[in-house]
């Protein structure tokens, strides 16, 4: 299935004009645009698929970042690079950076060309990330703030410096270090949390976060089960809409795994 393209240059111009004429407050921090994703079709595709006995096992997880893959294939604004300021470059290849649990603790690891993948080829590609994954970055303590008023200047200044970090990295022959892939998937719920906050970093222009299960009892034979998903975004990039129509289609692709996730064969 062919991709769909984009005027990255178009693209800023035409947001950039919108923010101005109807004075949007166009933050740079990500925020959340959430929905709670029905994932009782997935797992009815999932308890029929191990009942005929067809390898490798699947999880919830090898179905959503197959559908994350197939939705940014068909919305390639979530796949494009952004070094903050002026530059957004469209990117051809769908790498999904995912968090990977492992003995030693998380661990963040890369899925090259999702996008043609099937769940059981998503399954295969999954071990291997793990087996490859690399340590998160990891904040351990809050930056030290400095008393008085010639502190707080300093402080200022360093922020400034860190706003302009993307203009000063070419000049000094530095990246980000967040080039590896073109889109996280965080699987908080694996840790059982129920939200997360995420900062996107560039040059991604936006995440998929997904929160720990829920059920809800409904009348009838059949438990339903809804899963949190939120992607937080870039403001200079995209608005809720974006997001909100990523989700959506996620939705879609869920329902019915087995027709929109490319059947039983491999990669």
């Amino acid at each position: 299935m062919p991709r769909v393209s984009f005027d990255a240059a178009e693209h800023l111009v035409r947001y950039r004009d919108q923010v101005a004429r109807h004075r949007f407050v166009n933050w740079t921090l990500s925020v959340h645009t959430r929905l709670d994703i029905d994932l009782t079709a997935a797992d009815r595709y999932l308890a029929e698929r191990a009942r005929a006995g067809r390898t490798p096992p699947l999880t919830r997880e090898h179905l959503w970042l197959c559908a994350a893959a197939r939705v940014i294939r068909e919305r390639p604004l979530f796949n494009a690079a952004y070094d903050g300021f002026r530059k957004l470059e469209p990117r051809e290849d769908i790498h999904l950076r995912v968090t990977v649990e492992r003995p030693q603790g998380m661990g963040r690891g890369l899925i090259p060309h999702a996008d043609r993948l099937d769940p059981a080829g998503m399954a295969r590609a999954l071990e291997e990330a793990r087996a490859r994954a690399a340590e998160p970055w990891q904040v351990e303590a809050p930056p030290r703030r400095r008393p008085g008023r010639l502190g707080r200047l300093r402080d200022e200044l360093a922020e400034v410096v860190n706003d302009y970090a993307p203009h000063l990295e070419p000049r000094l022959g530095a990246a980000s270090g967040h080039d590896a892939g073109t889109f996280d998937v965080v699987n908080a719920g694996a840790y059982g949390a129920e939200d997360l906050h995420l900062v996107v970093l560039r040059p991604a222009v936006a995440a998929l976060v997904v929160m720990a299960p829920r059920e809800d009892v409904v009348p009838g034979p059949e438990v339903r089960v809804r899963v949190p998903m939120a992607v937080p975004f870039c403001h200079k990039v995209m608005d809720t809409d974006s997001a909100g129509y990523f989700l959506l289609h996620m939705q879609q692709l869920l329902d019915d795994p087995g027709a929109s996730l490319g059947g039983e064969g491999g990669a």
